[in-house]
């Protein structure tokens, strides 16, 4: 089993997903899983994982729409349940660039482990740097 897991949380915007799970399917590293929490889509969201052959994407359906918040709950504790040591959260319409992940896994490398959480640099679609999504302290 891998250490690491993605953690995408989604409703209704299987096209977005989709997106996101072909940009976490190609990263570089190529050790990890990928869970998508889907908070009860009724647009074929379903169909559409299914679809795509990759033994490394788990998929769960909360029942309900249980909001962003409550959808990120569901998918870490079910990272925590089938032991993940590492989960990495993001929206369905987050594209990671290529390298994204092995930059985690590289910083947590080098830290020895000693840290509560790291977080990637999130960009617009014009380039520029996402305020919103900088950690503040």
């Amino acid at each position: 089993m891998n250490k690491y897991a993605e953690v995408i949380v989604t409703y209704n915007r299987k096209k977005l997903l989709k997106e996101n799970i072909e940009a976490l399917l190609n990263q570089t590293f190529k050790d990890h899983d990928i869970l998508i929490v889907d908070n009860n889509s009724n647009d074929g969201t379903k169909e559409m994982v299914a679809e795509i052959q990759d033994k490394r994407i788990k998929y769960y359906n909360t029942g309900k729409n249980l909001g962003g918040a409550g959808g990120f709950a569901f998918g870490l504790r079910k990272a925590i349940e089938l032991g993940y040591l590492y989960a990495w959260i993001m929206d369905d319409d987050s594209i990671p660039e290529k390298e994204a992940l092995q930059s985690l896994v590289d910083k947590g490398q080098a830290l020895d482990g000693e840290f509560s959480y790291l977080a990637s640099l999130v960009y617009w679609t014009d380039g520029k740097l996402f305020d919103m999504n900088v950690p503040d302290f």
